[in-house]
């Protein structure tokens, strides 16, 4: 927020995720964000704002062409989520367990040295 052209928490303040990473590299583009940072705060980004974007523009065309259709949707949207959890869930865990087995499998490799490229 700003009070005056002046951040409300000071001149020098800055933020966490904000400036320079610790090794020294400067940001791409942009703020600087750890991807923890990006995933505890909601960051979402641009993707999904332009996925919103794109489905509220095909509704609206559907309201137009067929009206009753677009708010039996707009209902049963909710239930249908609702019926999506458990498949979410069941998804969650076969990637959990998925990675628990490739851990598994690395391990001798781990152990004698070997790194992932991507650390």
């Amino acid at each position: 927020m700003l009070l005056q052209g002046r951040p409300l928490y000071g001149e020098n303040t800055q933020f966490p995720g904000e400036g320079k990473p610790a090794d020294g590299r400067l940001p791409v583009r942009g703020v600087y964000k750890p991807a923890t940072l990006r995933r505890r705060r909601g960051y979402k980004g641009k993707r999904s704002s332009m996925k919103l974007l794109l489905s509220l523009m095909l509704w609206a065309i559907l309201l137009v062409l067929c009206w009753p259709l677009a708010l039996l949707l707009v209902v049963l949207w909710p239930v249908l989520w609702l019926l999506s959890i458990p498949f979410r869930i069941v998804g969650v865990a076969m990637n959990a367990v998925l990675a628990l087995v490739s851990a598994i499998l690395f391990l001798p490799a781990r152990l004698l040295g070997w790194r992932p490229t991507g650390q």
